[in-house]
């Protein structure tokens, strides 16, 4: 096989224009990715490459491994690492976590490179180096004796002897150049070639760790992110550069990934209570929308399948939610009213308090998101300090939802200005017939001229208050306003069934 064979291809995984395309797409919008690649390319001139084989090991619906004959000499290192690391069990249980997802192919991107660059040594760096460095003069010189030799018969034709003989000299120059750099290139590919046969088990070994690492990452990241409302389906209509920020902000934040193991606790409580409560009837098609319910997609989306060029934005497109689809209305009501959270931030609140009730309000965020119910978030501590965060049917940017989990007052503690500004939200006809969810961990006097007011409005609006009292605290100032009060101490003993009923009451 000739060292400059121009059939032979710089990537071991099988890819095309659009797997590349993704791969600079994630390589642009990606900083830790990008850092990687730009160091990796200082140690390893091929280092670029083996990124994007990796991504599209890892990305790929069906990734293909190319033949090693088929791959250019500079890159067959390459394709000693890419056909181990496809070869482990680690590999299959990764891919689970980084099919068809950007982040996760990225982050896993990022674990394996960080790996493999430290584990090589210095002799295979160099050797790889060279090996790069002289092939690719070699193709230089080859151009440039093709184009000699071109312009040496067309000075013969011409009968300019003098021209002719002076290019027929540079053209033995640059052979002898030409054979210089394939015996460097020979002799550099030979040294790899030993390092794959020397060092088979220890890279084995060195790819397992990084893949091991890269799993315990991916778990993680799906875990955090999970919690968040992130998930295969919903989560990837998200831009690409806001879902890889959210993962890396909740696993920065030990807050934040307790936040999120906690609410996705409730999430998946409140999703078995959203499937068992509701059955809708899909009797009439009244509008499309994007979807990934096979049973309802439209017949142009059916035909990317017939065609092999097409099919893969079939399968990127269902794994994103994002196939053409039937909207379809039944007779049952979806859902019931809004939801409104008042959320005490006050100073004794600070710590686990603080944690269990955004857990609540993030559960009841995705109660919303589920049925399509306007939500608002009221946080509130002392008389002065209380905000509102209003999400339409139940939608909110990632960076909302952060900023409502960061954020802590840590004041003293008023009930009456977030039970007033639930009442003004109430007025709105967006939120007729909400039900309000009180959250807080002891008590403060309500006036009685306030009180009165606020259940006269009550009673016109037909509101319902549940009150969560989160410590030990007396709940009779709660009790005056609240249709119902749950403590955290029945929350802990009784599992998640008082959870469950509010849940399933709101």
């Amino acid at each position: 096989m000739s060292l400059l064979d121009l059939k032979l291809q710089k990537h071991c995984i099988i890819q095309d224009r659009f797997d590349q395309a993704a791969y600079r797409e994630v390589l642009d919008q990606a900083d830790n990715l990008r850092s990687l690649v730009e160091n990796g390319e200082q140690q390893l001139a091929t280092f670029f490459d083996l990124g994007m084989d990796i991504f599209a090991a890892l990305y790929k619906v069906s990734p293909e491994l190319r033949d090693a004959r088929d791959v250019h000499r500079s890159h067959i290192y390459h394709h000693g690492l890419i056909e181990r690391m496809m070869g482990l069990k680690e590999y299959e249980e990764l891919r689970s976590y980084t099919r068809m997802d950007e982040v996760g192919s990225a982050l896993g991107c990022c674990c394996l490179g960080q790996t493999i660059l430290q584990e090589i040594d210095q002799e295979t760096r160099d050797a790889v180096n060279q090996a790069h460095n002289a092939l690719e003069q070699s193709e230089k010189l080859q151009e440039q004796a093709a184009s000699l030799e071109e312009l040496q018969k067309l000075a013969e034709n011409q009968g300019q002897n003098d021209l002719a003989g002076d290019l027929s000299r540079q053209l033995r120059e640059a052979h002898k150049d030409l054979q210089k750099a394939r015996q460097r290139a020979r002799i550099s590919l030979q040294a790899i070639e030993d390092k794959l046969q020397s060092q088979g088990n220890q890279m084995r070994q060195s790819i397992r760790r990084g893949m091991k690492k890269a799993l315990d990452e991916a778990r993680e990241t799906a875990g955090c992110l999970s919690g968040w409302g992130v998930e295969p389906g919903q989560v990837q209509k998200m831009d690409f550069r806001e879902r890889l920020w959210l993962a890396q902000k909740i696993k920065e934040s030990p807050k934040l990934k307790r936040l999120a193991e906690l609410a996705g606790r409730f999430k998946r409580l409140a999703v078995t209570r959203q499937k068992t409560k509701f059955r809708p009837s899909r009797d009439e098609i009244y509008d499309v929308e994007l979807s990934s319910d096979l049973n309802r997609i439209l017949p142009s989306e059916l035909a990317l399948l017939c065609r092999a060029n097409t099919r893969k934005i079939f399968y990127r497109n269902f794994l994103e939610g994002k196939l053409l689809s039937y909207k379809l209305r039944g007779k049952e009501k979806l859902g019931r009213g809004p939801i409104i959270v008042c959320e005490d931030q006050s100073g004794t609140m600070k710590g686990e308090r603080e944690i269990w009730a955004k857990a609540l309000s993030l559960g009841l965020l995705d109660i919303a998101h589920l049925q399509k119910r306007h939500f608002a978030h009221i946080a509130f501590s002392s008389e002065s300090e209380c905000i509102t965060t209003v999400c339409p049917k139940g939608q909110a940017h990632p960076g909302t939802v952060i900023a409502l989990a960061e954020h802590f007052f840590s004041g003293g503690t008023d009930f009456e200005t977030p039970l007033a500004e639930a009442m003004r939200i109430l007025q709105q006809d967006e939120f007729k017939n909400g039900d309000v969810i009180f959250v807080t961990d002891g008590q403060c006097s309500v006036s009685e001229d306030f009180l009165e007011n606020f259940l006269e409005v009550k009673k016109r609006k037909e509101t319902s208050i549940y009150g969560i009292l989160i410590g030990s605290a007396e709940d009779a100032a709660l009790r005056e306003f609240s249709d119902q009060v749950t403590t955290i101490t029945d929350l802990l003993q009784q599992g998640y069934n008082t959870a469950e009923n509010i849940f399933s009451t709101v």
